[in-house]
């Protein structure tokens, strides 16, 4: 389940949600309720199972924290990050590329430089 699923599902579009959430993890808190809390002939919530759905996800995420899981992690492209790793990866980028824009200002002042001198030059000729 992904997140955009998981956000329809708590403004009450649990049919998406439901859908991938069908088969949960054997042995897991989450398998607690194995069916859609939504009613196909009405398309009305049923509360009592969007609740039970709604507890699986807290037991899911306070598992996640007590056994120290990263929590969520998002596909980008072919690669998976979590939000940490994803900052990291962002602070790495950023500073690389205020290396480059250090080096780029350090070129233009050479050839700034050069210019002046060589205008010098051609004013004494």
């Amino acid at each position: 389940m992904n997140i955009n699923d998981f956000n329809r599902g708590l403004a009450g579009n649990m049919q998406g949600a439901m859908a991938q959430n069908a088969k949960p993890k054997s042995g897991s808190a989450v398998a607690r309720s194995q069916e859609s809390p939504v009613d196909s002939a009405t398309g009305k919530v049923d509360r009592a199972a969007f609740s039970e759905f709604l507890h699986s996800k807290i037991d899911e995420a306070y598992e996640n924290v007590k056994n120290g899981n990263p929590g969520r992690s998002y596909g980008i492209g072919g690669q998976e990050f979590t939000e940490d790793e994803w900052d990291k990866l962002m602070e790495g980028v950023d500073d690389q590329e205020d290396e480059l824009r250090r080096q780029v200002e350090e070129e233009l002042s050479r050839n700034e430089v050069k210019a002046a001198m060589k205008a010098e030059e051609n004013e004494e000729s």
